[in-house]
């Protein structure tokens, strides 16, 4: 349609035209158009995508049990007793009743606020906010209220005027395009105060910061956290999203939650991967040390470090001056973020040397 034409014509003439690259990435590099960068775009943050466990994985695997597909949903024939181990260690670690595992962080997201709430709910979310989340705050029929980024007065202002049967509070630990810190004593406080059930997205905590990886509430004394929210997708470099919650709310997710029901199940190599990493959680920590050096480098709050440029065409050029030195970091544009704070997200991983993130530093001043 000529519609359509106008639409990627308008995104051309901003800026923010995408396109679907062939690359290659192995270790702290990307191949892309045949040239080598070092790779600073990867949620791989412990860098498990090019490392020793996963020969010594497939040196474990059962490969009579060695399974590429399920093709059926859970609640068909896709369940599988790899999907209630690792439920159960899931609930171990972040220390919950239970766990539910979908087919992607952007699907557990979506499902799960839709799925437990009614047109009676509110729902309070940081403004800067995973679209994953928005778009399952939109699939339901509970209202919404936004409070400013990381603003606990602003979302206290909220709490006193809120009228509903049930409100949910619900914002990321660490924020996947600013890298900052929600402020999670802060609300913990605010808990003491105001009946709110808490939903936490700890998606690029978890791996990265706690006892052994575990995210970072565990931390904060006297926080309750009612849906906490992780993926394979990133640290455990696997694949699959998990909400750690009480029974209860798992048996209503299991019947109510479309985006588990009508979803295709993981494959079962998947979910033995995922299990694997998680039971080596704990010997991981050299790798998180090191990335906490290259985050200190950086003057870092998370292993994600925005350099806020403002318009996207100035945005796409700083990028390609970089890659012509070496380093391949994506441009984050609009709407992805707001208008005016086009980036480049730089993504520490621990397969980076601190000589790569040296220079890094030195050549963006």
């Amino acid at each position: 349609m000529l519609r359509d034409a106008e639409i990627l014509a308008e995104l051309g003439r901003g800026g923010s035209l995408r396109k679907l690259r062939d690359v290659r990435v192995y270790g702290a590099f990307i191949e892309v158009g045949g040239e080598k960068y070092v790779n600073l775009s990867s949620n791989d943050y412990l860098g498990l995508s090019d490392s020793e466990l996963q020969k010594e994985f497939f040196e474990k695997v059962d490969f009579d049990e060695f399974l590429m597909s399920n093709p059926s949903s859970r609640l068909m024939t896709g369940n599988s007793l790899d999907y209630m181990i690792l439920e159960g260690e899931i609930a171990q670690f972040h220390g919950f009743e239970t766990a539910l595992v979908v087919g992607s962080g952007f699907l557990l997201n979506s499902g799960v606020l839709p799925a437990i709430t009614t047109n009676k709910d509110l729902i309070v979310c940081d403004k800067f906010m995973h679209a994953s989340l928005i778009d399952g705050v939109r699939l339901s029929s509970a209202r919404l209220e936004r409070f400013r980024h990381n603003d606990i007065e602003h979302l206290e202002c909220i709490l006193q005027k809120a009228d509903a049967e049930r409100i949910i509070v619900a914002t990321e630990s660490v924020f996947s395009m600013d890298g900052d810190i929600a402020p999670l004593r802060e609300i913990a406080a605010l808990q003491k105060k105001y009946d709110f059930e808490f939903y936490l997205d700890e998606a690029h905590a978890v791996g990265v910061f706690g006892r052994n990886g575990c995210g970072m509430s565990a931390a904060v004394e006297g926080l309750r956290v009612d849906y906490l929210v992780g993926t394979m997708g990133k640290a455990f470099c696997s694949q699959g999203g998990y909400v750690a919650c009480s029974y209860q709310i798992k048996e209503l997710l299991i019947n109510k939650m479309r985006t588990l029901i009508y979803s295709t199940a993981l494959p079962p190599i998947s979910l033995k991967w995922s299990l694997f990493v998680l039971e080596k959680m704990g010997d991981l920590q050299a790798r998180r040390e090191h990335l906490f050096e290259l985050i200190s480098l950086m003057g870092g709050e998370s292993q994600i470090i925005p350099y806020i440029i403002g318009f996207n065409e100035d945005t796409l050029a700083k990028a390609k001056w970089l890659q012509e030195r070496g380093f391949w970091a994506t441009a984050i544009r609009q709407p992805t973020v707001p208008a005016g704070t086009s980036r480049l997200r730089f993504s520490l991983s621990a397969t980076h040397s601190t000589e790569q993130i040296k220079e890094l530093c030195r050549l963006i001043g």
